[in-house]
């Protein structure tokens, strides 16, 4: 499944993140988040990411040229190298440009062995692939890291999301990791967004990049051109009727 990234002052999607489901045939639907341990747990998940990553980058190579997409690695992603040179290899043979492919991490898969993970991250970063830390807030949050790392993108945590119409210093704390990432250069996008009270509310402190359930819910690889070809001709409209 792909789940866009809208820039809220172009009024466009920009990327797309690239979701693992599992549909089993004996277990039925089966939640990432118990699949995806399950793979971690056996050493599975880094034959998993190359599958999912290939198949990803596939459909990357219809879209345009102009949009990117974004790809969760694994802490043992990281933390093998037959596994990056693996995933390096993907992404030349792609014949996709490096500078749409964006690599997730959380940031408990990177500490948990952190020296490994900056090593992994450069050699990404090293062929122009740009690298996001997911559930920015969710763990151990800290700048102190953050310079050290070939970082282009934070994401910040739902977590935050959620208390936006009940806790004003959710608000605050999201501004001043947003102010932050402008200062160094980097791309803010906020997860989660799924009504437009909170769209609203983040607005109020010039939030740009927005995923989550208010613009679009995950879609098939199938649903993403026809998704594009019917935000352009919105876009279009819009110029015209100004």
């Amino acid at each position: 499944m792909f789940h866009p990234q809208v820039d809220v002052v172009e009024n466009r999607t920009v990327s797309f993140e690239a979701l693992a489901r599992w549909n089993s045939g004996k277990l039925g639907s089966v939640r990432p988040d118990i699949f995806i341990k399950a793979a971690e747990r056996s050493g599975l998940i880094t034959q998993i990411t190359l599958l999912l990553l290939e198949k990803a980058l596939k459909q990357v190579r219809e879209w345009p040229e102009h949009t990117k997409v974004s790809f969760n690695l694994s802490a043992r992603d990281l933390r093998s190298g037959i596994s990056i040179t693996n995933i390096c290899t993907a992404v030349r043979q792609s014949g996709i440009d490096p500078r749409r492919i964006e690599f997730e991490i959380t940031e408990t898969a990177m500490l948990t062995d952190f020296e490994q993970a900056c090593e992994a991250l450069a050699r990404l970063k090293a062929m122009g692939c740009r690298i996001a830390i997911d559930d920015f807030g969710s763990g151990y949050s800290s700048f102190s890291y953050i310079h050290r790392l070939p970082v282009d993108k934070i994401k910040i945590d739902r977590s935050f999301v959620v208390q936006l119409l009940e806790h004003g210093s959710a608000l605050k704390i999201i501004k001043t990791i947003i102010d932050l990432c402008r200062n160094l250069n980097l791309d803010c996008v906020i997860e989660g967004v799924e009504t437009q009270g909170e769209m609203n509310k983040l607005a109020q402190i010039r939030a740009r990049y927005i995923q989550g359930y208010l613009f679009s819910k995950p879609m098939l690889a199938e649903q993403v051109l026809p998704y594009l070809r019917t935000e352009t001709a919105r876009i279009h409209a819009a110029l015209k009727a100004g």
